[in-house]
């Protein structure tokens, strides 16, 4: 036996089979994506369960690895200076974890990484007003919190509602939000926010949004048996269910989904599948 030749055969085979695994890695990378009859099934199937989707289904997906977030504590003194005018007496006391700073009409509540502000001075006579209220907090907001945009805005019964999402690299922050209301009792900021510091680990995969529009189906039914909603928003980015203060935490890959009937935002692991509610 020509055992050159024998060896040579086996190193081409070698390759050829290398190849063809590179071409199905890729194959199987491309093809994580929904087809339009995978959404119209999910939808179908949806729909059967009494939930309406108005939302835009993602149909790609991607490896994402974990997202760092710093959980250190507000600089008090600086908030306190954005908030209230110069030379203003500003009064503090504790309730529990709780920081207050008040004077006059305004009110502020630090909670760890949560800030609620009331001004009931502020009330806004439009949509229009109200955008100018909260696009003049966000200006002042940048060097503090940086990397917010403006996502919803809507009309309410008895007032407004103006919405700010934080991105980081692209990337959906779902733990950093800050939300106005306006009514006629004035004007409430709400603001969560941890500093991103940086991917970490090894990307993995995350499922598709069929995958995760399933366990939302089957553990929605298990809060709201019966009644019918609606699928306003699905979003994918980064979410941290247990928040800390003053260490680092890691954000995982998460889709967000939003229901039209509910105020409270729903949340699917990218990773496993497993469900939260906000």
């Amino acid at each position: 036996m020509d055992w050159n030749r024998a060896k040579n055969y086996t190193i081409i085979l070698l390759l050829v089979l290398n190849g063809l695994l590179l071409g199905l890695n890729l194959r199987n990378h491309i093809n994580k994506r929904l087809s339009a009859a995978e959404v119209n099934n999910i939808k179908t199937v949806l729909e059967n369960n009494g939930i309406a989707v108005e939302a835009e289904i993602p149909r790609a997906s991607e490896n994402l690895s974990q997202l760092t977030l710093s959980g250190e504590g507000y600089n008090l003194f600086e908030l306190v200076n954005i908030f209230f005018e110069p030379n203003v007496n500003v009064k503090r006391t504790e309730e529990f974890n709780v920081t207050i700073f008040k004077a006059g009409s305004k009110t502020l509540r630090i909670n760890g990484g949560t800030i609620d502000y009331t001004d009931k001075d502020a009330a806004a006579a439009s949509l229009e007003e109200a955008e100018v209220t909260a696009e003049g907090y966000m200006d002042i907001f940048e060097n503090l919190f940086p990397g917010f945009k403006k996502e919803v805005e809507q009309r309410l019964e008895n007032g407004y509602r103006i919405e700010y999402n934080m991105y980081y690299k692209g990337s959906r922050c779902f733990n950093n939000i800050c939300v106005f209301e306006f009514n006629s009792e004035g004007m409430t900021l709400k603001l969560k926010y941890s500093e991103p510091v940086g991917f970490t680990g090894v990307k993995s995969e995350v499922y598709t949004a069929d995958v995760i529009l399933y366990s939302f189906m089957n553990n929605i039914r298990e809060i709201y048996p019966d009644e019918e909603l609606t699928i306003s928003e699905i979003a994918l980015g980064y979410y941290s269910e247990y928040e800390q203060e003053d260490t680092e935490e890691e954000a995982l890959p998460y889709y967000q989904i939003r229901t039209a009937e509910k105020s409270e935002c729903c949340y699917i692991n990218g990773y496993t599948g497993s469900f939260s509610t906000d």
